[in-house]
């Protein structure tokens, strides 16, 4: 089952806006129901009907397999700390109340179901499928078209240079204490784990080099450049850029990659998402993905955070800008939140605690509501000009429980346009490489707009 494959049974078809009309309105008034329906007392109950209703849309109606996809990501950044702490009693600084935990899962999952509900009524789940895969076909044909190999050897050079710095501070630092040590306690010590600017540069050459190995034959460079450049990054206990680019790369890709291809990716993303029970030997602790960002919005709930956190919201747009172009200093939402010292584990940020800070027309919900509206609709608006920037977004949103909108867009904005300018990049005779190979497959998976109509 490829993630973005769009076929399904041939009845279907003539069915089609019929059939899609019905599920779209019964969706929308699910949805609906949930979020009138949901209380402290009834969590579990709404989780539990949400899931199915995810899942079924997920295994069964493809055409909207990859919105389902994102409000699942979404649920669970909003859930999995509540279910983790009265489960396996799973709690972290600042040692939230069970009330104060029950209160803010309430108010995140209200976010998430008035989002999805928006979505649905304003685009529909469908047209967020074709939509992406529409601009995957186009990016990754892009991509493969560049026929100089100079991009890709300049890229595996850098990664190799990167990648022997991180490895010779790690093995400076002690391997063992690396492995014994906190996750993440030496990340800022890597090139990869300390600066945003070298962040954005090896996540947008990641997904050209993944993207090239898929379409053109490189040889083992590029891999070998890239095992050597993630595994130090890896091996401290880091995990989110890499979950970020994996993200991106099998948007990008699904559908062109062969099944086991992708069986490999995927296994090498799940090796990923548990490496920190490899480490610790506690399976809770590779659930600290969606554990620990709600963690921000319970600091926020019991008034341990100022509502001026990282600036305001428009003063936090200035991180788009370059610094020298910034009128005030400015640091990431997330990094603020650590500079409270209210915890000493790295959180990350959370975009239903900002939502809160903002508070738009007095309503979490609504402020959630409007700036996930806005990301999704720029999705929308440049997918036909700027495809990258489609890719880009919807892998970067199925992580963005786990961060603050204007730091999305960052990361969204330069990887789009790093990518960009890579696709773009000049035919060499003398740096020639071989045939472009599966764009023809990739290409077969795309349908012309008439047959994309839906109802």
């Amino acid at each position: 089952m490829a993630l973005l494959d769009a076929d399904y049974p041939d009845q279907l078809k003539t069915t089609r806006p019929r059939y899609f009309t019905i599920l779209r309105v019964a969706n929308l008034a699910a949805i609906v129901l949930l979020f009138l329906s949901l209380q402290s007392d009834t969590i579990e109950k709404i989780l539990f009907v949400w899931a199915i209703i995810l899942f079924f849309q997920i295994f069964l109606t493809p055409t909207r397999r990859l919105a389902s996809t994102l409000f699942l990501s979404l649920t669970l950044y909003a859930s999995t700390a509540y279910l983790a702490l009265k489960y396996a009693r799973q709690n972290f600084d600042p040692w939230p109340s069970m009330f104060v935990v029950e209160s803010v899962t309430v108010i995140d999952l209200r976010c998430v179901l008035l989002a999805a509900a928006l979505v649905e009524a304003i685009f529909g789940f469908e047209r967020i499928g074709e939509t992406v895969r529409r601009a995957a076909v186009s990016c990754r044909s892009s991509i493969g078209s560049v026929d100089s190999s100079l991009p890709d050897f300049l890229i595996s050079i850098l990664f190799i240079m990167i990648g022997l710095f991180d490895w010779l501070k790690v093995v400076s630092i002690g391997v063992s204490s690396v492995l014994d040590g906190e996750r993440r306690q030496y990340a800022t010590q890597l090139l990869l784990g300390g600066n945003h600017n070298v962040q954005v540069v090896v996540m947008a050459s990641t997904v050209f080099l993944v993207c090239r190995i898929f379409t053109r034959r490189l040889g083992a460079l590029p891999i070998i450049s890239l095992a050597l450049i993630w595994s130090p990054f890896l091996l401290v206990g880091s995990r989110k850029e890499a979950i970020t680019t994996g993200a991106i790369c099998v948007v990008l890709l699904a559908g062109l990659a062969s099944r086991r291809a992708l069986s490999v990716f995927v296994g090498s993303s799940f090796f990923v998402f548990m490496s920190p029970a490899l480490k610790s030997g506690n399976i809770y602790d590779s659930l600290h993905e969606f554990i620990l960002p709600q963690y921000m919005h319970f600091s926020i709930a019991m008034g341990l955070v100022p509502s001026d956190l990282g600036g305001t919201f428009a003063e936090r747009a200035q991180f788009l800008l370059p610094n020298i172009f910034r009128l005030t200093e400015l640091i990431d939402f997330g990094r603020a939140f650590y500079r409270l010292g209210i915890t000493g584990v790295g959180l990350g940020a959370s975009p239903f605690g900002e939502a809160q800070l903002n508070g738009f027309y007095g309503s979490t919900e609504i402020s959630f509501a409007i700036v996930f509206l806005a990301a999704v609709s720029l999705m929308f608006f440049l997918s036909r000009r700027v495809p990258v920037f489609t890719v880009a977004a919807f892998g970067l949103l199925i992580v963005y429980g786990r961060s603050d909108f204007w730091t999305y867009m960052f990361f969204v904005c330069y990887v789009s346009v790093l990518v960009l300018l890579l696709a773009n990049f000049p035919s060499s005779q003398r740096f020639s490489t071989d045939p472009a190979r599966g764009l023809e497959k990739g290409s077969q998976c795309s349908h012309s707009p008439d047959s994309e109509t839906t109802g």
